[in-house]
């Protein structure tokens, strides 16, 4: 599909020259603004020739008096485009209402989508009220045979006219967004004529009005007379719309699957709904949920949003869900919770659960716990009550290290997950504090997440530290990793030994071994470099296995994040450069990849990685120009040197590393200099070079643009040793400027060659 954006900013930015060339455009976007012109109407009636055209935006449309012959053109020829098939509209009105300025439209009989956004003209007085201009459904969408979804947003509220509906028999999709408060007249009239659409699959309407609401009920559930099932509506939205009662012909709806009544007034049901599988009840702080969850079918529901609802307690049909997977209960004032929810055997998450709970403030997971401990409950029944509560990680945070243990053998990711990362922040890593490492006897429970037990056992071996299977007298800490049993649960609980996480151990051994490369001299760490962006594999295998071993030098890590961020790179290659990266590199740099290492465009990602806070600049640019050194450039691959091909990302470079440090600077400028050993500066501004902590004295040889040289009287006053000197020139009148300096520059330097080209 091609896509073209037009602006009229400008009033010349498209000509009718330039939309002959183009013949296979479907999709266009039109932004109108306050200069709407006859040229530019030109421009658009060539466009709308297209055969091929489908889709179609126009943005920022303003109807105003000055415009309004333009604004009439403008939708005649929209609605002469034979082949759309979707329209967006977003319309200014800055003049009284023009009713049937869009009529023309109706003649889009192939138009399967239409979003309108209106936006409220300006009030003529101070005191006047705003108008959306459109205070009934437009005349002309009656005559969209085809159409499919309709979608309108206006920035003030709407009535309807006894024809609205009548012809969209087609409608599959209907999206009504209002600012204002809800009109009652206007939502009974739209929810009947919805009701009775056959096709209809969704319906939402939504006031975005925060002001206080009318007390004056809108819909009574009586006004509604179903004259057949509606067995095509899957999805319902019905938001902030003041209502006190749902229609009776909810109950009707045989196929509805989602339903969205959030801040209304609700409090109960009309009937059975079959086959909801998702409810979202946010903001009805009257509800009756006992009874709302018995007209819902247990064998369907799966998820449901009960937040803001003033609830203090669940009832105890919850447990009846068995197929519920999300329960969202948050901002609630909840004291307690049914043993019931032990049966929700296929929850996979529980949203603020008990935070802010009302149990005992600072301690809801160890009172519940204690609460269960004192009922005759079934112990299968208690562990999966707090295994469902410590779903939500931050249930967890005041309960004690050994009352979470247990749930490391619960078959559940999620719940794993959870716990493991709540020991890591509850145990005491005092292996670290330990002053003698090799009287360490380490009992292990479970496994090390990436490192196999042998692996463990080894390192563990090499620092003189014991690591035991058994629990014994000589134990000194208990580790605790990922899928204990039940046995090892036991004798966790029963020992006061301290707990340490498998992650701790790791960083731990990891710390106490010496990365050889990480202290490594210049020369070593830049023949690592040069294995690492060669093109040949076995040269950055080679290298991947030496950081491996030896750990990854700082003037290394940003190289070796280019090579993971390359597309050509071969797969096995790029994931192991990958496992090393996350090996050896900062978490943050690791995470940073991750997220940008998906992006196509090699130079897009660069972009990304210079305007990342979490990256060194300093040490990015020198990555990136050490691509210019000749004996770099020879033999990295293209990606690399598309970098420096990249006028913009060099810039962003040199200009950094000029001004951080006379080292950096220095190194900035020897990236310039070619193998002959010229220092090329011709396409770059001279002041930024002399204005550099760069040291100049020692630059034999320079090529600069020759109206830099002309323009101040002593350009070159800090390159003392300099010996030859290129100028690039463009013209006769510039080589004459320039003869003062010249002469002036040989006086002072009588060894000085210049050449011209």
């Amino acid at each position: 599909m091609f896509s073209y954006l037009l602006s009229i900013l400008k009033k010349d930015r498209v000509t009718p020259q330039e939309l002959q060339q183009i013949t296979c455009l479907t999709s266009v976007t039109l932004t109108c603004g306050p200069d709407l012109t006859d040229s530019y109407c030109d421009s658009i009636e060539k466009l709308v020739s297209l055969a091929s055209l489908k889709e179609m935006e126009l943005w920022d449309f303003r109807v105003s008096a000055e415009t309004l012959d333009l604004n009439r053109r403008l939708i005649q020829l929209l609605g002469s485009i034979p082949t759309l098939i979707s329209l967006k509209i977003h319309i200014n009105y800055q003049l009284e209402d023009q009713e049937h300025l869009f009529d023309p439209l109706a003649e889009l009989k192939s138009l399967n989508q239409l979003e309108l956004i209106v936006q409220e003209s300006t009030p003529v007085k101070e005191c006047a009220e705003p108008s959306s201009h459109f205070k009934y459904l437009p005349d002309f969408i009656n005559g969209l045979t085809n159409l499919r979804r309709l979608d309108i947003k206006i920035k003030g509220s709407m009535s309807m006219s006894k024809k609205a509906f009548v012809t969209l028999l087609k409608l599959e999709e209907f999206f009504l967004e209002l600012s204002e408060p809800p009109v009652s007249n206007t939502i009974h009239l739209l929810m009947r004529n919805l009701f009775q659409l056959p096709v209809i699959k969704t319906i939402s309407i939504r006031s975005a009005y925060e002001g206080h609401k009318k007390e004056t009920e809108i819909i009574k559930p009586e006004q509604y007379t179903i004259i057949r099932r509606l067995v095509s509506i899957q999805k319902i939205i019905l938001h902030n719309l003041n209502l006190r009662h749902l229609p009776a012909a909810l109950q009707e709806c045989e196929n509805l699957e989602v339903l969205d009544i959030s801040d209304n007034d609700i409090s109960i049901f009309p009937g059975y709904l079959s086959k909801l599988k998702k409810l979202t009840l946010n903001g009805n702080r009257t509800i009756d949920l006992d009874q709302i969850l018995t007209y819902l079918n247990p064998g369907t529901l799966q998820e449901l949003t009960i937040c803001n609802c003033n609830l203090t307690e669940l009832p105890a049909q919850i447990g009846r869900f068995r197929q519920l997977k999300y329960l969202y209960l948050s901002d609630n004032p909840l004291q307690k919770f049914p043993i019931e929810i032990a049966r929700l055997e296929n929850i996979v998450y529980i949203y603020k659960a008990i935070n802010n709970s009302a149990i005992k403030f600072g301690q809801p997971v160890s009172d519940f716990i204690a609460y269960m401990r004192d009922r005759s409950f079934s112990e299968e029944d208690k562990k999966r009550a707090y295994a469902l509560l410590l779903l939500n990680a931050s249930n967890m945070d005041d309960a004690s290290a050994l009352d979470i243990i247990p749930f490391l053998t619960e078959k559940r990711p999620a719940l794993v997950k959870n716990t493991l990362f709540q020991l890591e922040k509850k145990v005491v890593d005092s292996i670290s504090a330990t002053e003698n490492p090799s009287s360490l006897c380490i009992c292990l429970f479970g496994i090390v997440e990436g490192m196999s037990t042998r692996e463990l056992k080894e390192k563990c071996k090499k620092q003189s530290i014991q690591l035991e299977s058994t629990l014994t007298d000589k134990t000194t800490h208990i580790l605790i990793g990922k899928g204990i049993s039940e046995e090892q649960v036991q004798q966790v609980q029963q020992s006061s030994l301290p707990l340490v996480t498998g992650t701790q151990l790791k960083s731990y051994l990891e710390k106490l071994d010496t990365p050889f490369l990480k202290e490594s001299d210049t020369h070593t760490q830049t023949n690592l470099t040069r294995l690492l962006i060669s093109v040949e594999p076995a040269n950055i295998q080679l290298a991947l296995e030496m950081i491996n071993q030896g750990g990854l030098p700082d003037s290394v890590l940003y190289t070796l994040v280019l090579v993971v961020l390359q597309k050509e790179l071969d797969s096995k290659i790029k994931k192991k450069a990958m496992t090393v990266l996350e090996k050896c590199a900062p978490v943050e740099i690791t995470a940073l990849v991750k997220r940008i290492r998906m992006k196509t465009d090699y130079l897009k990602i660069i972009q990304l990685l210079w305007k990342s806070p979490e990256i060194d600049k300093t040490l990015l640019a020198r990555s990136i120009l050490q691509f210019y050194f000749w004996e770099s450039y020879s033999i990295c691959s293209k990606e690399h040197q598309q970098i420096i091909q990249s006028e913009k990302i060099s810039k962003y470079c040199l200009y950094y590393l000029l001004t951080t440090s006379v080292e950096d600077a220095d190194f900035a400028v020897r990236s310039q200099i070619t193998r002959h050993g010229i220092l090329f500066w011709s396409w770059l501004p001279l002041d930024k070079l002399t204005s550099s902590k760069a040291t100049l004295d020692k630059i034999e040889a320079l090529k600069i643009h020759i109206s830099d040289f002309a323009k101040k009287k002593n350009p070159l006053k800090s390159f003392t040793g300099l010996k030859t000197l290129y100028l690039a020139e463009k013209n006769d009148e510039l080589r004459e400027q320039a003869e003062p300096n010249l002469e002036r520059l040989q006086q002072d330097l009588p060894q000085l060659q210049v050449f011209f080209n």
